[in-house]
């Protein structure tokens, strides 16, 4: 009973000492979860203890301990609090400075970290949009080819890219000249050809990026994120694209879809409606890649994919 009380007593002292609220009054200095709270005992018969000040150290810009003087910036507020004990209080000041110290270095990480998460999600819109643009063209070759739309889409590829170039964001090198030369003589197998090539080249650049470069750990979205997205894009692509061509052997690429878009979820922290996806990929290959069923299906695939990819 008597080391009960004794540890009891400790762990009280370590996270609430005496001190003066310059321009309030004396009182007493809390530090628990992050916050520190300072009290006023009022009252003439029977005082009670009452919250005058409550700071969360994520609104804390600065922390200064000068002799007895702790000095706290934040938000727009400057609060001097002057210790009674600075012995006494070095458990306290000890657990103030480190999370002050340690909240500073998140802040620091997340003002050069968010910047690069834009670009990725900048990026992978854009490799995204390019990779429906070609695999929309490889559907078009089949049976009667409008190459109007087939130059079209070629054209829409090369503008995207161009759009990124524009906001100086350093991207891949994709160079379209040989498609539309091919596309020019209508010629259906070296099309394909610089389509594949085009795709080979894209897919790689983002499966193929080194995370541990980017200094993104869990701000989102990260490399990690996109690789695993472009590779359920290619995926659901591919999907659309066999069933067009009436390739019925499609469920390993379906269980594959799905488990990609699984994973995605764990590592991003997203909501995927899983049954979603898997009914409108059922629909597509059973009515054989129809129009509409490729548009809604990606529609729905990017529907997933809310804070990773612009709208």
């Amino acid at each position: 009973m008597k080391l009960f009380k004794t540890s009891t007593k400790k762990a009280v002292s370590e996270n609430k000492v005496k001190a003066h609220l310059i321009g309030i009054g004396s009182g007493s200095l809390e530090f628990a979860n992050n916050l520190l709270r300072f009290y006023i005992k009022k009252g003439r018969i029977r005082k009670q203890e009452q919250l005058v000040r409550e700071i969360e150290m994520e609104d804390v810009r600065e922390v200064d301990l000068e002799g007895k003087e702790l000095s706290i910036t934040w938000k727009e507020s400057h609060d001097i609090f002057i210790l009674d004990n600075v012995e006494s209080s070095d458990a306290l000041l000890g657990k103030v400075l480190t999370t002050s110290k340690e909240l500073k270095k998140v802040t620091e990480n997340e003002i050069i970290v968010k910047p690069q998460s834009d670009e990725v999600r900048k990026m992978l819109s854009v490799g995204m949009d390019i990779t429906d643009f070609l695999f929309d063209i490889l559907i078009s070759l089949n049976g009667y080819v409008d190459w109007d739309h087939v130059e079209d889409l070629a054209n829409k590829s090369a503008h995207r890219l161009m759009e990124v170039r524009d906001q100086e964001i350093s991207f891949l090198e994709l160079d379209f000249s040989n498609l539309k030369s091919a596309i020019n003589e209508r010629t259906h197998q070296e099309v394909t050809k610089e389509i594949l090539d085009l795709l080979k080249i894209l897919y790689n650049y983002f499966v193929n990026a080194e995370p541990e470069k980017t200094n993104l750990r869990d701000i989102h979205p990260n490399f990690s994120d996109a690789k695993k997205t472009i590779q359920a894009c290619y995926i659901l692509n591919d999907i659309a694209l066999a069933s067009i061509l009436t390739d019925e052997d499609t469920i390993q690429e379906q269980m594959d879809l799905l488990m990609a878009l699984k994973d995605l979820g764990k590592m991003a922290n997203l909501k995927i409606n899983i049954n979603s996806v898997k009914a409108i990929i059922n629909k597509l290959c059973k009515e054989n890649g129809k129009d509409s069923l490729i548009i809604k299906s990606r529609k729905i695939f990017r529907n997933q994919l809310n804070g990773l990819i612009l709208d």
